[in-house]
């Protein structure tokens, strides 16, 4: 959350100039601020709650929605008349920081701190990427502008910032709906982040709103043997292969692994090895895992017996049933989409082509880049050919399958997700002009 709101002053830099100057609203906030996080130097972890009998009034004077509200639409307003105040964003953020670290760590004791921050990040990102957007808007053309081609090329930047700046409210938005959906909320809570979520994204025809998980409920099964575990978590990687997955039968790929013995191969299998991650945690418990890792090194010349049951196992376990799907909303058509639409088309076509690989995170293993650091992403040519035409060098194979509007939205989601690369949006006919 603290990389949208720098982002959102990058973008506020290209717009607004900044010549010193403060109301007496912000100054006397931008001190108290720093008086309070001097003193949180000397705090040992974890950090003040509205209880504290010390630090807990200023706390809350600090991350007061009311106050948060007037000081945000003062600075933000300041900026708009070329008068700019203390840099409140940036004063703020190791604040927000931490109240978001002590949430994560710990939900149900600083709900309140955390939603009070949450809101201070929702009004910056909120009111500055508006700012930013409109500032776009009302610029006048340059009279230094010679040809028709450059006021185009101006035009297209306009029009690529506010579909950016849409972009990071969806983006802001999904991650509170995302921790709505994981259930680290309490009722009241979850209804509150909800309600600043739709501030900035409104939930829209055509894209599904998270929704707190149902409670899991459970089955028992019959222990499963090591091809049924293989064909229902393995197979889709070592059938294949993939990202240099030793393959099914593969002899010459599997003797050293063979060699290393069951015990060893069973420790990759749970604690991940290379691009496959940890196995562990799934449907399958530790016993099927190693018939699974068994049965596999058998294909390709192994000679291990099946791990038998332990003594007075019952031959049962019993598993979470995972909840049906919810039901997709009726597809929209891709001109009819807006910026945030657009940007939930790119997440679904990377979290079906592209986790599986480079993981849900982004960082990759082994051979497969880190999003977060691959230069490619700075370059569209050279990203939209990697996704077309595949990778020699990162085994990353042609995905020419997809149409051209999901190239183009799985490349825009990665840039800003993973990379914030502050560079043009990539387009469905960028794309169609490339393929060969």
């Amino acid at each position: 959350m603290p990389r949208l709101i720098l982002l959102v002053l990058g973008i506020l830099g290209a717009g607004l100039c900044s010549p010193a100057w403060a109301g007496e609203n912000i100054r006397a906030f931008a001190s108290e601020l720093l008086a309070f996080e001097s003193r949180q130097v000397l705090l040992p972890e974890p950090p003040p709650k509205y209880s504290d009998s010390e630090n807990g009034a200023n706390l809350r004077k600090l991350l007061d929605p009311v106050r948060a509200s007037n000081i945000v639409d003062e600075y933000f307003d300041g900026l708009a008349k070329n008068a700019a105040e203390p840099e409140v964003p940036k004063l703020i953020q190791p604040l927000l920081a931490r109240y978001e670290k002590a949430f994560a760590a710990n939900p149900r004791a600083y709900e309140e701190e955390y939603l009070d921050a949450l809101n201070w990040s929702v009004l910056v990102v909120e009111r500055g990427v508006r700012t930013s957007a409109l500032a776009s808007a009302q610029a006048p053309p340059s009279a230094s502008v010679a040809s028709k081609e450059e006021q185009a090329a101006i035009q297209k930047l306009a029009e690529s910032l506010r579909g950016l700046s849409n972009s990071i409210l969806g983006l802001l938005a999904g991650s509170i709906r995302d921790k709505v959906a994981k259930g680290v909320f309490s009722d009241a809570g979850a209804k509150r982040a909800l309600e600043m979520a739709d501030r900035l994204s409104p939930t829209v025809a055509g894209v599904a709103a998270a929704m707190p998980e149902v409670p899991a409920q459970t089955r028992t099964r019959q222990v499963a043997s090591g091809e049924e575990v293989y064909r229902a978590q393995c197979i889709a990687c070592h059938a294949t292969g993939v990202a240099g997955s030793p393959k099914q039968g593969d002899v010459e790929a599997w003797a050293p692994r063979i060699r290393s013995g069951l015990a060893s191969m069973l420790q990759s299998t749970i604690k991940g090895k290379g691009v496959m991650p940890s196995q562990a945690g799934g449907d399958f418990q530790e016993l099927e895992l190693a018939r699974a890792v068994a049965y596999l090194a058998n294909t390709a010349g192994g000679k291990f017996a099946e791990p038998p049951l332990p003594a007075g196992h019952p031959g049962t376990v019993t598993v979470k049933i995972r909840p049906p799907p919810a039901p997709r909303p009726p597809a929209l058509p891709y001109a009819a989409m807006n910026a945030n639409q657009k940007m939930v088309l790119g997440e679904r076509t990377y979290q079906a082509n592209c986790a599986a690989c480079h993981q849900a995170n982004g960082r990759g293993a082994g051979p497969i880049p880190d999003l977060h650091k691959a230069s490619t992403f700075a370059k569209t040519d050279s990203v939209i050919g990697v996704v077309l035409h595949g990778s020699k060098n990162s085994a990353m194979p042609a995905w020419r399958a997809l149409q051209d509007e999901e190239i183009a939205e799985v490349i825009n989601y990665v840039r800003f997700k993973f990379s914030s690369e502050l560079v043009e949006f990539v387009t469905p006919e960028e794309v169609r002009s490339r393929r060969r």
